[in-house]
């Protein structure tokens, strides 16, 4: 809530220095000189007052004295000689005298025309031995003493004015010699405020504002030397910054120039291995068209056999070499792409001896390196072989599932399974007769660490399961 009192004290400190020292000043003295004024008034009044009263009993008392003798002997003409005597004084306004022992006859009656706020008036009595033979009346008025009175207030008035405006040029000169070294400190702040600190305070008193000049030189002289200080650690922080960026850039442009020539040097790798990849692929079709023509002069129809079974190993591994000549990753080979490939070019191959068989494939989206996709592409080739070679020998209809995945064991696990008239159960595996199952043993065991098994009951079921690491 804002009141006035508020609002003015909120005034007062938004004033300066030098006003906040002048306005107390100015009312302090303004109030004293009021107060002394008003009393001195005061006691001129009652002192005025008292000496009136005296002053009217003392004319009283020369009254009676005077002129017992006139009224006794009804002595008129002296008694009004008397009487105006006294009556002269200015501030006597009435004065009557009352025959009491021959009736109520007034002898004396005179008065001025003069009032006053607060008339003193006094009564006696002329007695001749114990009789009372005529009263006394006289009135003095205040109306002069009030006018004296009135007369010093506006002295006292005028003093005032002239006292404070007296006031008000000493309390300036004052306060603007006091002020002095306020300034020099204000100044010296702002020069510290602005960052000047070779400015000091050119102050020598001994009392409190010179030793806070003194306190503020000494704290600039210790700011000057922090800031040198700080001056040169940053110029030395600089010169060590700028050496470290030009060794920094210098290391940079090393790195670039190397990962340059990395990159060179991967491209023509990248290029290099590109070209043995399809130059592997051309020769190994050469191969595959080199059987086909020894084949076709063989009349034998279990050597044509063999010979068509080893063009399509060689293909399964051509497969391999074409997906690494048009990929972008030499590294690896993606074995749902490879798998269905190596399939459907197999089943394509034997489909008119053998009927119509369906594949049904169920592959997870794995990767294997180069130097296990190779024995990996054989041993899918010979199990898909021996799935439609084996499992339908008199053709006829029937599917093929492959499923690739991962195991528990955390190994690829993978497993062909038809639904054809299965291996008999007579039949030894370990035949040496049986040349897929003997490849097959060899790459899965020898080269890629795992182990087979085989189901015969509906249909043949063969799973493989090797470790590998995911590339």
């Amino acid at each position: 809530m804002r009141t006035p009192v508020n609002m003015l004290s909120k005034s007062y400190f938004n004033l300066s220095l030098k006003n906040k020292f002048i306005i107390p000043a100015i009312a302090v003295i303004l109030i004293s000189f009021l107060c002394v004024g008003v009393y001195f008034i005061h006691d001129q009044r009652i002192k005025q007052e008292t000496r009136l009263k005296e002053k009217a009993e003392r004319i009283s008392y020369l009254l009676l004295s005077s002129n017992l003798e006139s009224i006794w002997d009804v002595d008129l003409k002296t008694l009004e000689r008397n009487c105006r005597a006294f009556f002269e004084d200015e501030e006597l306004t009435r004065l009557i005298i009352v025959d009491t022992f021959y009736g109520r006859e007034i002898l004396i009656n005179f008065s001025k025309n003069i009032t006053g706020t607060q008339d003193i008036v006094k009564k006696a009595d002329f007695v001749k031995g114990d009789r009372k033979i005529a009263e006394l009346e006289v009135v003095f008025s205040n109306y002069f003493i009030e006018q004296n009175l009135a007369q010093l207030r506006n002295t006292l008035v005028l003093l005032s004015a002239l006292l404070f405006l007296l006031m008000i040029v000493l309390i300036r000169v004052v306060s603007q010699i006091a002020l002095i070294p306020l300034k020099g400190l204000m100044a010296g702040v702002e020069h510290l405020t602005a960052g000047d600190l070779n400015f000091r305070i050119p102050l020598q008193s001994e009392d409190e504002l010179g030793r806070l000049a003194v306190s503020f030189n000494t704290m600039a002289d210790e700011l000057g030397m922090y800031q040198n200080h700080l001056q040169e650690l940053v110029e030395r922080q600089t010169t060590e910054l700028k050496d470290a960026n030009i060794d920094l850039q210098n290391e940079i442009q090393e790195r670039k120039r190397a990962e340059e020539q990395i990159k060179s040097s991967l491209q023509e790798k990248e290029v290099l291995l590109q070209e043995i990849h399809h130059r592997v692929k051309n020769n190994m079709a050469v191969i595959i068209s080199l059987l086909k023509l020894q084949a076709s002069s063989i009349s034998d129809e279990r050597l044509q056999s063999a010979f068509k079974e080893t063009q399509d190993r060689v293909q399964s591994m051509v497969m391999i070499h074409e997906n690494l000549y048009r990929s972008d990753n030499f590294s690896e080979i993606p074995l749902k792409t490879y798998t269905s490939q190596v399939a459907n070019q197999l089943i394509q191959s034997m489909q008119g001896e053998r009927g119509h068989v369906s594949l049904k494939m169920d592959v997870q989206d794995i990767s294997l390196s180069i130097e296990q996709a190779v024995p990996f592409g054989l041993v899918l080739n010979e199990l898909v072989t021996n799935a439609l070679k084996h499992g339908f020998p008199q053709g006829g209809t029937g599917e093929v599932t492959i499923s690739l995945g991962i195991n528990s064991k955390h190994e690829l696990e993978l497993m062909v399974h038809d639904n054809g008239v299965g291996i008999p159960e007579n039949f030894d595996l370990s035949s040496p007769d049986s040349t897929g199952l003997t490849i097959i043993s060899l790459l899965v065991e020898n080269q890629l660490d795992g182990s087979w098994t085989v189901d015969k009951k509906n249909g043949t079921r063969f799973v493989i399961c090797f470790p590998f690491f995911n590339v």
